[in-house]
């Protein structure tokens, strides 16, 4: 493998994360490098990057790898030996070597293991498996094991069940939803008259050929869509849906709510669930005739209304369901959040980009999908991104945890969000936006450009409000002594992309340059 030679580096940012390792590697791969390589795998999936050490916080430098082809050819045997990693995920087009200064790095991505694939563990034992959280690697524990085993499944909602009958589905929604799909195919024969005919036609019943005498059997998946509550929790005790309102970012009295057991709603399924609070979430919406000038008249409020709609769809298509946590949609005054028990099956960025979608509950994505709530598999995340990008909001976060999966829509943009979280100063907020107008900028420029607007300004105060700025983690800086510069901290969302981008710049020669 040919090495790609470029002239120098600045290698302060992006940082390690969720998603990024450097490690040091002289002749051989680090001892704690297969840990991390399951740790990515079994999360979302991660970039390796042998030859970087940290010299101190957050700043990074190269030292190289010294025999950089013997610690590629040790990395293809390794992983290629079920002794030493349970999947061998990555392919020759996924391990790239740069010469920087003389020095080789190497460049390994781990993509994101499937299901059926999970957990991926090492030196032959199945419980050796690990996680990601934040920038390190830790085992995975006896419950997050065992998720790791039933999430293996290509399918989790189909299961079979026994006993279950027509009695334990509220048939109103199921009618209100032959009547949503009659209104939709707008073909009468194809939505037969028996309920049960009916049921079977769209999944929710299903013949059980593992028996004899081949029986109809409810799927769990129609038991969570239509099933009456009491019903659905002797399946799964901990089923639990909960929408909240409120009015401020802060506060913690809701002013609207809809909750399962509450005796305004004794019996809330999946179906009902949905249409009660896909009504609720345009009143979070702000009169679009409020927004900014730059905000195309009527498009916000729109371009918001369709991302919070994908957004709960894809919080009630994709939870795992035996999980003991609570499905939950929060409208507070500046953001939406949407929490579901679960992992997200895709990686960040190919949920970001629509890329290979793979859905957990395969009866109750069908379910939405043939009425039309849910439209092709994977168009919710571009949908949701879309929507920030085009109305200059701040971009949704997307925090991925090795049991939940958390989408958080703001409704504001990137400066105000900011200060809705650290309360900053007015003169914080202008920096910030000099910074956001620039990109990046130095502090000499920085000051040049304050002084407009604050004439007793002094390079001393602008490098104490960017300290400040800094340890709030708020702006990174990249550089040293006069050549450093500011830019803002993006979310891992946006760092995902960013860092793509960069490796991109890599393999196109254009990146890596003097500064």
């Amino acid at each position: 493998m040919e090495a790609l030679e470029f002239t120098s580096i600045e290698f302060t940012r992006p940082s390690e994360g969720i998603t990024r390792e450097y490690k040091t590697a002289s002749f051989k791969l680090p001892d704690n490098f297969w840990d991390t390589y399951s740790a990515f795998a079994n999360t979302d999936g991660g970039t390796i990057i042998l030859g970087i050490e940290e010299a101190h916080k957050h700043h990074y430098e190269v030292c190289g790898v010294d025999v950089p082809d013997d610690v590629i050819t040790q990395f293809w045997n390794d992983l290629h030996n079920s002794k030493k990693i349970s999947s061998s995920l990555t392919s020759t087009d996924d391990v790239l070597k740069y010469k920087i200064f003389g020095k080789t790095i190497i460049q390994i991505y781990v993509p994101k293991a499937a299901n059926n694939q999970r957990p991926v563990y090492i030196n032959n034992v199945k419980t050796q498996a690990y996680l990601r959280t934040d920038d390190g690697d830790r085992i995975v524990n006896d419950e997050e094991f065992k998720y790791l085993i039933v999430d293996s499944q290509s399918s989790i909602d189909d299961e079979l069940l026994e006993n279950y009958t027509l009695d334990d589905l509220n048939l109103d929604d199921v009618h209100k939803y032959r009547d949503m799909l009659l209104s939709k195919t707008q073909e009468p024969e194809t939505v037969k008259s028996d309920d049960m005919e009916f049921l079977q036609d769209i999944g929710v019943f299903k013949i059980d050929r593992a028996q004899y005498a081949r029986p109809l059997r409810m799927t769990t998946g129609g038991l969570l869509f239509f099933g009456k509550l009491n019903a659905i929790t002797s399946r799964f005790p901990h089923f639990q849906l909960d929408y909240f309102r409120y009015a401020g970012d802060n506060d913690t009295d809701w002013i609207d709510r809809v909750s399962s057991g509450d005796m305004n709603f004794p019996s809330l399924n999946i179906f009902s669930f949905y249409n009660l609070v896909i009504d609720k979430l345009p009143l979070g919406i702000q009169d679009p005739f409020n927004q900014e000038s730059n905000m195309t008249r009527g498009s916000y409020f729109a371009d918001l209304k369709k991302a919070t709609k994908e957004a709960l769809v894809n919080t009630l298509m994709h939870p795992y369901y035996d999980s003991s946590a609570t499905i939950k949609i929060v409208d507070k005054k500046s953001y939406f959040e949407f929490y579901n028990p679960g992992d997200m099956r895709v990686s960040i960025d190919s949920f970001i980009r629509g890329q290979d979608p793979r859905s957990r509950n395969s009866v109750i994505a069908s379910l939405f999908r043939k009425v039309g709530i849910a439209e092709r598999a994977g168009s919710g995340g571009p949908r949701i991104f879309a929507s920030a990008e085009k109305n200059h909001l701040h971009a949704p976060d997307v925090l991925t945890n090795p049991d939940s999966t958390q989408v958080r829509i703001w409704k504001i943009d990137l400066l105000s969000s900011l200060n809705e979280k650290y309360q900053l100063t007015q003169n914080e907020m202008l920096i910030l936006k000099i910074i956001a107008d620039n990109g990046y900028i130095s502090t000499k420029i920085l000051k040049e450009k304050l002084e407009s607007r604050l004439p007793d300004i002094t390079l001393y105060k602008v490098r104490k409000y960017l300290q400040n700025l800094q340890d709030n983690e708020i702006i990174y800086s990249s550089g040293k002594g006069p050549a450093t510069r500011y830019g803002i901290n993006t979310s891992e969302e946006q760092s995902v992309l960013e860092a793509t981008r960069i490796f991109k710049h890599l393999e196109d020669n254009t990146f890596w340059r003097h500064h």
